[in-house]
């Protein structure tokens, strides 16, 4: 059996994985959630959510009746969320493969879709929203009531200049706010495509400092 190159909480990183963070390679559902965990654990408000990919799929294919959507609801700590950072994946199949990553988030009783490949997971989006406020409904909270129905298309999302970055743009709106840094820059001048490439350039070192850390304890 292989063995894992990083264990980090909950998420497991194998060699396959890391190798993504290498120029021209599209992210999958562990990259994606490793660096959302390691938000969640370093910089995230305590009312942040950064959802793993995988929760988002279960909640799309796997809850159908209201005590499930209670449970996940109870699991995600949704009555103290103030922001949810939800990445969407254009695939409708349980544990199918992705080929483009977008960002939905939803805050103060509504949702904003920030889609690097404009209108490319507008239906993703919508669909990941429908059953995103059936979990808000679950967990007792009102705010997010027919939130659905009106999903904002953010129209000067920053744009990917290639077809192989959508993941790591995911990675970089949700390092924007769940470090809020809307106080200190814009989204714009943040989410560029040089910092794409920085921040493909830093996972290895990173993953190499947690790698070590993990050996320590």
């Amino acid at each position: 059996m292989t063995k894992p190159r990083l264990t980090y909480h909950d998420v497991l990183l194998y060699e396959s994985d890391v190798a993504l963070f290498a120029s021209r390679q599209w992210l999958n559902d562990a990259t994606i959630n490793f660096y959302l965990q390691y938000l969640t654990h370093t910089c995230a408000p305590s009312d942040t959510l950064l959802m793993d990919p995988a929760v988002v799929s279960c909640l799309l294919h796997q809850c159908e009746d209201e005590d499930e959507y209670s449970d996940l609801a109870r699991g995600l700590e949704l009555l103290s969320r103030r922001l949810c950072i939800i990445p969407v994946a254009d695939n409708d199949a349980l544990g199918g493969g992705s080929s483009h990553w977008s960002l939905l988030l939803y805050c103060d009783g509504s949702f904003r879709h920030f889609d690097s490949s404009a209108g490319h997971n507008k239906q993703a989006a919508g669909r990941v929203a429908k059953s995103f406020e059936l979990l808000l409904q679950a967990a007792g909270r009102q705010d997010g009531d027919g939130a659905s129905n009106r999903v904002e298309e953010v129209v000067d999302a920053p744009q990917q200049k290639n077809s192989f970055d959508c993941g790591v743009y995911v990675l970089m709106l949700a390092e924007f706010f769940s470090r809020q840094l809307e106080h200190q820059t814009s989204l714009s001048a943040y989410a560029t495509q040089d910092r794409a490439t920085e921040l493909r350039q830093e996972m290895p070192d990173l993953i190499e400092r947690l790698q070590h850390e993990e050996t320590k304890e």
